[in-house]
């Protein structure tokens, strides 16, 4: 009976033993699944908050994108109005150059025909001069 009993106390301690085990061996998983949730819950906040700033990083970019294409708007349009500008002065200096030119050039023909014209006289006259000096010598 004494054996029969310690064979059970013995049988007892092994199945408590075993169940011990169990138990700190499911407590250590326990343990690890928390750790890992804990760590996945910070690794879906941490996401969450880059993916917020990344968001807020796009939104000024775009911001800060259509405020540069409105300043290449507001300049494209002020060069193309000095161009235009530039266009109109350089089109009429050059109207009153030609103008000044042919002012020139009608000046400078009016000039060569009078020149021609006094030489032409004066030759006349020398001309004259030589004949009538002639008629007096022979």
């Amino acid at each position: 009976v004494e054996a029969a009993r310690r064979r059970a106390d013995r049988g007892r301690s092994e199945a408590e033993a075993m169940l011990r085990a169990d138990v700190d061996r499911l407590a250590e998983a326990a343990g690890r699944a928390d750790a890992e949730r804990l760590a996945a819950i910070r690794a879906a906040r941490s996401a969450l908050w880059e993916a917020d700033a990344s968001a807020e990083e796009v939104r000024r970019l775009r911001e800060e994108l259509d405020e540069c294409r409105a300043q290449v708007s507001a300049v494209s349009g002020q060069l193309a109005k000095e161009r235009s500008a530039l266009h109109g002065a350089h089109s009429e200096a050059r109207a009153e150059h030609m103008r000044a030119v042919e002012a020139h050039q009608k000046r400078l023909e009016a000039d060569v025909k009078a020149h021609s014209d006094v030489l032409g006289e004066a030759r006349s006259k020398l001309l004259q001069h030589e004949r009538d000096a002639g008629m007096l010598e022979g």
